[in-house]
């Protein structure tokens, strides 16, 4: 079947529609006519469903900083489940064309409404569009510095769709095809390696660049402008990967010599990052991207990785506090190459996983890498200074369900990377670290290229590491707010070998109205002893109000740390 659509011109955009089905006429006389589904009436302030799927994007844009607008051309594959006339997607800064192509919601769900039902199978959607580049630092947004302009984009959570129409949501995770025509004296990078550029008429450049591995829409990254190109060469193979990666930083005109030190302190920290997953870097190349405007931060789109100028721009003279700021974020960007990027969680309910994960991790690579610079104790003072806002009425769990795209920006806080991050290190300590790797390289393993949610990082921890009991505590921690106070009193009767006497319940500022008696939590503790100068330690879990513990020494010990390395 063809059916093609025309549309008119909205302000915003200029787009135009054609959409090909694998199947064509109509069902043979034998066969019962195929029911077309009226599915979501209603635009999804969430989760878009599993109706229509794509299977691969072709991204053609044409980007010339200097101007107000950039064009494009998408082709969308798909498999469609449920013959429909109606199709829910996303697409942002448009209005309603022809009354074909429609946003129904200001987070960018739009409407496309076929002339005539597409049924179950295969088929493939097309859209060439005009958009405006934004100002602020979100979706593909333009800069203006010394007379030059760059383009750059930043796409999580949810601006993808601003740059091209599709299913801009984390589970849907395929590959993309990726042509950039720019003028000749800009330097186009995304994702993968390029792999051709030729003349295209009017002063452009065709840039044609390697598909890249499944990847969700949030992960895609463009840089296009006169930036410097620092080529650092290979970073050689080693025990675990067998092929070099390019290794390159990106920073605006004139400023490509002050990216040496990131450079410098990139092999060391991939290389601690791929012995702890047992597994390669996943990707072909590596860029560091200085934005030539701040967005807070630092982003881990796949082998692009987009960074503040202040956390790239340095040299061994820096001040201390920037140079650690580099070698954590590096680290934490690094790790979501795998944790985060090659297994993507499959809605945003999730992101605090992901964001636990690389600030737990971060730390301990950091580490690693440079052991003066003190981040073994920073997963502590983050758990610590995430427990202030934890022990308010108003404190959220870090497992929140967000069931409306409005909302996934609130996730991006203390709870989510701080208390996350600890609760890791907590049951790190509790299964000890080579049982608790175990279950990382498990999941790792099983989710490859795919999306998946905390259901299943949980269940590939106990698996991994043969302890069923994590799971309990893990929600415990995870689907509740606050923090438990744990008050222990050391017995030392002599009928008896020595105890603790433990009760638990939530830790409450003073003139709180949270009963402190609500909520109880499985607590993995660990006892650190020392008897008569011998230093000992096990972990229980606790998982009642009241307690006794037995410290597994004979006689009264010198003295009792509760919670061992501050983990709990």
């Amino acid at each position: 079947m063809l059916a093609k659509i025309s549309w008119t011109k909205s302000f915003f955009l200029i787009l135009s529609v054609l959409i090909l089905a694998s199947c064509s006429g109509e069902p043979p006389a034998s066969e019962e006519p195929v029911t077309t589904v009226d599915w979501a009436k209603e635009a999804p302030i969430g989760q878009l469903g599993k109706t229509v799927v794509p299977t691969r994007y072709h991204l053609q844009l044409r980007i010339d900083p200097t101007q107000a607008f950039f064009t494009g051309q998408t082709t969308i594959e798909l498999e469609i489940a449920s013959a429909s006339q109606r199709l829910w997607l996303h697409g942002k800064n448009s209005k309603r064309i022809a009354a074909n192509y429609e946003q129904h919601l200001e987070s960018g769900v739009a409407l496309v409404t076929l002339e005539k039902p597409v049924q179950i199978g295969s088929a493939t959607l097309h859209f060439t569009y005009k958009a405006p580049f934004n100002t602020s630092s979100n979706a593909l947004f333009k800069v203006l510095r010394g007379g030059e302009a760059y383009a750059v984009t930043q796409f999580q959570p949810i601006a993808a769709r601003q740059v091209f129409p599709g299913f801009d949501e984390p589970a849907f995770k395929v590959p993309f095809e990726i042509v950039v025509e720019s003028p000749a004296e800009n330097v186009v990078i995304t994702n993968t390696p390029e792999i051709s550029s030729t003349p295209s008429g009017d002063g452009f450049v065709r840039h044609i660049f390697d598909t890249t591995r499944p990847l969700p829409t949030y992960l895609l990254a463009f840089a296009v402008g006169p930036y410097d190109v620092v080529d650092f060469g290979l970073i050689p193979a080693n025990s675990i990967r067998d092929q070099p990666i390019p290794l390159r930083g990106i920073a605006a005109r004139g400023l490509g010599g002050r990216m040496d030190y990131a450079l410098d302190n990139t092999a060391s920290l991939l290389f601690e990052l791929e012995k702890y997953f047992g597994t390669p870097y996943p990707y072909r190349k590596l860029d560091l991207i200085a934005m030539p405007e701040s967005f807070g931060g630092a982003m881990e789109n796949a082998g692009a990785i987009t960074y503040d100028e202040y956390l790239l721009l340095m040299d061994e003279q820096s001040p201390l506090v920037q140079r650690r700021a580099f070698v954590a974020t590096h680290a934490h960007e690094l790790a979501h190459m795998w944790f985060g990027d090659l297994v993507t969680p499959s809605w945003w309910t999730d992101i605090w996983l992901n964001e636990s994960f690389a600030t737990w991790l971060s730390y301990k690579i950091a580490h690693a890498h440079w052991p003066e610079g003190e981040f073994d104790r920073q997963t502590l003072k983050g758990a610590l200074g995430a427990m202030s806002g934890d022990s308010l009425a108003a404190a959220r769990k870090v497992h929140e369900s967000i069931s409306d795209s409005n909302k996934i920006s609130d996730a991006f806080d203390g709870i989510t990377y701080q208390k996350g991050g600890g609760v890791l290190a907590m049951l790190e300590r509790y299964a000890g670290e080579e049982k608790f790797q175990a279950g990382i390289r498990l999941h790792m393993d099983r989710y490859a290229d795919s999306t998946v949610n905390a259901e299943g990082f949980m269940k590939s921890l106990v698996d991994g590491s043969g302890l069923n009991e994590i799971e309990p505590a893990f929600r415990s921690f995870i689907n509740q707010a606050g923090v438990p106070l744990v008050s222990v009193q050391l017995d030392c009767r002599k009928d008896r070998n020595p105890q603790l006497i433990v009760r638990q319940s939530r830790y409450v500022p003073l003139g709180s109205s949270i009963d402190p008696d609500r909520g109880t939590w499985q607590i993995p503790m660990c006892i650190k002893t020392v008897n008569e100068g011998v230093v000992s330690s096990h972990c229980t879990l606790l998982g009642k109000k009241d307690a006794v513990v037995d410290i597994n020494t004979a006689s009264c010990p010198d003295y009792v740390h509760p919670n061992a390395d501050g983990a709990g």
